[in-house]
């Protein structure tokens, strides 16, 4: 009984200072998990707002935006963005901008920084 009550005691001490040596990956995993879910959500925003920059180019110039960099060097010499530099996303990667014909892709590489990954976010316009 006692080397059962030993063994008990011992185990719930491993146990214990077990979960406060792992207490930290668990609250970091927590932390990066919501600090991804805000990128997210911003980037979407961003994305949002490069639309807007798109529509506004057509609107203004009668025609699509060759690159990112169109919306802050317009022809007329005023960005299209709230910014003189083109964004980046909120893992500080450049949005990728494809043009094919009347679509355009803008996407961002999301967490992993690589495209054509299930993390990717994007927006089609056309």
């Amino acid at each position: 009984m006692k080397k059962t009550c030993l063994l008990l005691l011992f185990c719930t001490v491993i146990c214990l200072n077990g979960c406060d040596l792992l207490a930290p990956f668990f609250i970091s995993a927590h932390i990066s998990a919501a600090e991804n879910s805000a990128n997210y959500q911003l980037t979407k925003n961003l994305l949002q707002q490069l639309k807007e920059a798109v529509m506004n180019y057509r609107v203004n110039y009668y025609k699509l935006p060759n690159s990112l960099e169109d919306f802050v060097n317009t022809p007329n010499g005023h960005s299209l963005l709230d910014t003189d530099e083109v964004p980046l996303d909120a893992w500080g990667q450049p949005f990728q901008y494809e043009k094919k014909g009347n679509k355009i892709t803008i996407t961002s590489m999301g967490a992993d920084g690589i495209i054509g990954t299930e993390d990717d976010i994007g927006i089609q316009i056309g």
